[in-house]
């Protein structure tokens, strides 16, 4: 999301323009009915992360590298997570160990349980009322669907949905789908910016219905590239001998949350098929998720034991 002065956030005949403090030369046109004046502290801008959970996971690590990368001389940034951990590995010790500010929600999870979603957004309303922040950026579907509610109590200038997949893709019928897809595009409309992680997830919305192409910004998952250099010969022996791999075969390796909408049943069933074309491969899935049970009992069922490594959660990939 951009914005740069005589840009407005709210389309609106009759908006007027609000000057914000600490932000010299950037204006925010807001419409008449609604008073969203930004709370910027003298010194530095407060940035609200929302995130469902503190596992493991894309949407949490992106979260954390968000609020460690904006410059703590300019933003003042709090993440919000929910309480919940699945068995993918819980982050919240590592978020205030690299001395992130972390507030727990109590009635924040995964689940779809509506009287428990109702506190989780008056127990948003609430921190959001206190800090009083200028950016509230969701990560996830759930907190996307509260910050909504909680800002028609505690309002706020700039709200942002990060996008990292659809609510109705992982759904297993037509009803659930609907459902899913008139409560996005219900959603969508009072955000100022939706952040897709991909150009196929953007399309994917704004075919549905969700949003309009004004709000969306594609931004790629940032990566590391020092950490992903080439392995030097004896790096990659040793990273084969701790995994239990032979030095000589080929190795597929696969790095995933073991969720539905990740299939990962669909990788394991292709290692069976390469093993009838090229007997010999060996594989190396990394991840934890709802699914990791079955996945390994899966690879004993088709006799692939003894060709796929299932490490589990690992924060050394």
């Amino acid at each position: 999301m951009r914005i740069r002065a005589g840009r407005p956030v709210f389309l609106h005949a009759s908006a007027r323009r609000v000057e914000v403090d600490g932000l010299p030369g950037v204006n925010l046109y807001l419409p008449p009915f609604i008073d969203r004046r930004p709370r910027v502290s003298k010194d530095r801008i407060r940035v609200l992360h929302v995130v469902q959970h503190a596992s493991l996971g894309g949407a949490t690590l992106m979260a954390m590298t968000l609020a460690e990368r904006l410059d703590p001389q300019r933003y003042d940034v709090t993440l919000a997570v929910g309480r919940e951990a699945g068995p993918e590995g819980d982050l919240t010790g590592e978020m205030r160990e690299r001395g992130l500010q972390v507030t727990t929600l109590a009635n924040l999870g995964r689940p779809l349980r509506p009287w428990q979603d109702m506190l989780a957004a008056w127990e948003l309303s609430r921190l959001i009322g206190s800090m009083r922040p200028t950016i509230v950026h969701t990560h996830g579907s759930k907190p996307k669907l509260l910050v909504p509610l909680a800002t028609q109590v505690a309002q706020t200038p700039i709200t942002v949905a990060h996008i990292w997949g659809w609510e109705w893709q992982p759904a297993t019928n037509f009803a659930a789908r609907y459902a899913f897809m008139a409560e996005s595009r219900l959603v969508a409309e009072p955000y100022d910016a939706l952040i897709s992680c991909s150009r196929a997830m953007r399309d994917e919305g704004l075919r549905r219905g969700i949003g309009t192409p004004e709000q969306y910004e594609v931004i790629y998952p940032s990566i590391n590239h020092e950490r992903f250099r080439p392995p030097s010969d004896a790096e990659r022996a040793e990273a084969r001998a701790e995994l239990g791999l032979p030095q000589d075969v080929t190795v597929v390796g696969s790095v995933m949350r073991m969720a539905p909408q990740k299939d990962p049943m669909l990788l394991v069933h292709a290692a069976a098929l390469v093993e009838v074309l090229m007997p010999g491969v060996h594989w190396v899935i990394v991840g934890g998720g709802p699914l990791e049970q079955r996945v390994r009992r899966r690879v004993q069922q088709i006799g692939l034991a003894e060709r796929v490594v299932l490490t589990g959660p690992r924060r050394d990939v």
